[in-house]
């Protein structure tokens, strides 16, 4: 075996960075597994003009997606997850969405096909709100005791001509399988005070996960995706012309704080000082 000192020095040393530093420190992992136990896949049980409804072998009628803990015991997500209807379903009306949001049950803890699950079922739909795609469903007293995820109070801010260097993290039950995380390619590709986009993959059944900057901070409120507005984005050699998307937190707590204030101060005084 040749000796490390007849390996070749032309180039410098045996180490280099390619361009940039893209490595964090380990304790990203450390605090995102940390994060995902304040994550939780939603079945909503949909109702149509207040009665429950069924499947062929009376399976219940199920529509899916992702929430997590914003304070205890209170579990946010999208509305159009609680609204649970179909594309070319009408809305869900006032009485259903109530009673969709308290029987949706909200399963923690759900990592692997065959992972032990806590099954929780919420008790009531307390606030929601269609134009910025947020829902808060609160939990029983013998819920699980998890922390919830800590907010961003500041806007993410990316112009669309600026490169690519933000990034973002999504905790998720995409259709409804065990939790996955994205986090490659995961660039922000705009931001601003109303919206955040952002190339981290997603699939049906993420609507409602946090969007988490890398400090594990929750920057947005995922809820779907759109084409690219003004053309493609350049990554790795290849044409993206796609993007998810979501509300930021800080419009969430505004409105919050407008209309339902005594949720915002719930909210507010969880977080960590």
């Amino acid at each position: 075996t040749a000796d490390v000192r007849e390996l070749p020095h032309t180039d410098g040393g045996l180490e280099i960075l390619i361009e940039q530093d893209d490595t964090i420190e380990v304790g990203f992992l450390h605090a995102g597994s940390t994060a995902s136990r304040s994550v939780v896949k939603l079945m909503v049980h949909r109702h149509f003009n207040g009665a429950p409804a069924f499947l062929a072998g009376n399976l219940p009628d199920v529509g899916l997606g992702t929430g997590w803990l914003i304070a205890p015991r209170l579990i946010i997500t999208n509305h159009h997850v609680v609204n649970a209807r179909l594309p070319l379903e009408p809305p869900a009306s006032d009485q259903d969405v109530a009673a969709q949001g308290a029987g949706t049950t909200a399963l923690f803890d759900f990592y692997l096909a065959d992972s032990p699950t806590v099954p929780t079922r919420c008790v009531e739909c307390l606030a929601h709100d269609r134009e910025l795609d947020y829902a808060l469903l609160r939990l029983p007293d013998d819920a699980p005791d998890r922390s919830p995820l800590r907010l961003r109070h500041n806007s993410i801010i990316k112009p669309k001509g600026r490169a690519l260097q933000e990034r973002v993290n999504v905790l998720q039950h995409p259709n409804g399988n065990p939790m996955r995380l994205g986090f490659r390619n995961n660039f922000v590709v705009t931001g601003d005070e109303d919206r955040l986009s952002y190339l981290t993959d997603t699939a049906g059944g993420s609507s409602g996960s946090p969007i988490c900057d890398d400090a594990w901070f929750v920057a947005a409120l995922h809820r779907g995706f759109s084409t690219i507005a003004g053309g493609p984005v350049l990554v790795w050699g290849r044409e993206i012309l796609q993007e998810n998307y979501g509300t930021p937190i800080p419009a969430v707590l505004r409105h919050l704080q407008a209309t339902r204030p005594e949720l915002h101060d719930e909210i507010e005084a969880a977080q960590p000082s």
